[in-house]
């Protein structure tokens, strides 16, 4: 509940990371806990550090360590997090994946070029995905089938 309050009041506009607290919630429950005060690896309590005091200060760069992707800092390969998101709140009928392996080896083409935040809704690209990732944290149906490489959505 913390991070999500953090990152909800630290992280909005273009640094905005959930289009919702029910969103980040669902979301963050995916996460390792790890410490409290980790300010690197792929754990929530990463997560909760950037979302705090750093992303009130500098949103511009903590807002996307902080958020599902973990920007570099909480967790290095995106889709480490991105996957087991997937993985967890989306089935296999929807999006093709039948375990972290396979969603991990279809996820490395997808392109990194666009920082992820909660207003890229389109596109090719991996933040596109993550968009309707968190919201099928919440919404399965569709966000779920928006994931993949052949996403309705996602694929122009």
């Amino acid at each position: 509940m913390n991070y999500c309050t953090l990152i909800q009041a630290n992280c909005t506009g273009d640094n905005q990371q959930y289009i919702s607290e029910a969103n980040c919630l669902a979301t963050c429950a995916v996460f390792d806990i790890g410490m409290g005060g980790d300010t690197n690896g792929n754990t929530l309590g990463c997560r909760e550090y950037h979302a705090g005091a750093p992303a009130e200060m500098n949103p511009d760069i903590h807002c996307g360590h902080a958020g599902p992707l973990g920007g570099g800092q909480c967790g290095v390969d995106p889709c480490e997090p991105f996957c087991a998101i997937a993985t967890t709140v989306c089935t296999a009928a929807d999006t093709g994946w039948d375990n972290a392996v396979e969603c991990a080896n279809e996820c490395a083409g997808f392109p990194t070029d666009v920082v992820y935040n909660a207003g890229v809704t389109s596109g090719d690209i991996l933040a596109c995905r993550m968009y309707h990732l968190q919201v099928a944290s919440t919404t399965p149906d569709p966000h779920c089938q928006h994931v993949n490489e052949a996403s309705p959505v996602c694929v122009p």
